[in-house]
């Protein structure tokens, strides 16, 4: 996977100005994922938002 600038979420929370509903997701959506990777014994300590990458 090669790396593209402006693919992470700090990127996309300067460019754009967050509503309740889509902190409220993306949040959710984050909490998620690093619980299904805790239960798949895998650990993370770096979260932060330069290490979420974005996909579609």
């Amino acid at each position: 996977m090669d790396y593209m600038l402006g693919s992470d979420f700090v990127m996309l929370l300067n460019q754009y100005e967050m509503t309740g509903n889509s902190a409220r997701f993306d949040c959710t959506a984050v909490v998620l994922v690093l619980d299904t990777i805790h239960n798949m014994s895998y650990t993370r300590r770096d979260i932060k938002p330069n290490s979420i990458l974005l996909d579609a």
